[in-house]
């Protein structure tokens, strides 16, 4: 087998897919199913741009603007920094060229990971095997074993008067409200389903390097926190 190789394109052709959509009879709605169309559609990897971008005209000087990405090429810490570029652009500002990119970075990458990499396959290897078991959460239904990207959301507010607690409870232990949170969810998920290895994937940056702050793409990782939860644990005692 061969190894995998970074090649850099000298130049990549976009094309802005535009329309008058003004004559329609619900122009916005037109839009919105044209844009959906543009995200919708896969990317072939192989074949740059992983970009597509849309302009929607509704009529009296308005216009929809939609833009679609693939994740392989920015990740939401990319996203605002992104539409700053573009708006400064739009703006008819001569955007300075970057120092560095994100070739850089993934040639800096590859050397640390060549000299630390059987380190860190140990270390993980020894974390995460066996695999932890599957959550078995409680539900009113039969769950479908088979993998689905559909799911809820749900969402919470928490008062003033709690968030301070909260933060005063972190400040007392030196922990981050981050840490606090997680290991409460843990302790929750360990009570209703009655299993005490909780393994939760969770979202890093990656972006170690203080260069990396201003540069487009994909540089988030994610990490797997692997805890063992007593059955009588309580936030405190699970955090030590």
């Amino acid at each position: 087998a061969g190894q995998p190789r970074q090649v850099i394109n000298p130049e990549v052709t976009f094309t802005l897919d535009r329309a008058d959509l003004s004559k329609a009879a619900d122009p916005l709605t037109a839009a919105r199913q044209r844009a959906g169309a543009l995200a919708s559609r896969p990317f072939a990897l192989e074949k740059p741009p992983l970009l597509r971008a849309g302009y929607f005209a509704l009529g009296d000087g308005t216009a929809v603007f939609a833009l679609a990405m693939h994740h392989i090429v920015i990740d939401g810490w990319s996203v605002p920094l992104f539409f700053e570029a573009l708006w400064r652009a739009y703006e008819g500002e001569t955007l300075p060229s970057p120092n560095l990119h994100f070739a850089d970075y993934a040639s800096v990458a590859a050397t640390r990971l060549g000299s630390g990499m059987e380190v860190d396959r140990a270390f993980w290897h020894a974390a995460l095997m066996p695999p932890a078991p599957h959550l078995e959460l409680p539900c009113d239904f039969v769950r479908d074993q088979t993998a689905s990207k559909h799911a809820g959301w749900v969402s919470r507010e928490v008062s003033g008067e709690a968030l301070r607690q909260a933060r005063a409870f972190a400040a007392a232990r030196n922990i981050t409200l981050f840490q606090l949170f997680l290991s409460a969810l843990q302790v929750v998920l360990a009570r209703i389903t009655g299993q005490s290895d909780i393994s939760m994937a969770v979202i890093v940056s990656g972006r170690d390097l203080p260069e990396t702050a201003t540069m487009l793409g994909l540089f988030a990782n994610t990490v797997i926190i692997r805890q063992t939860v007593r059955s009588a644990d309580t936030v405190e005692t699970h955090l030590g």
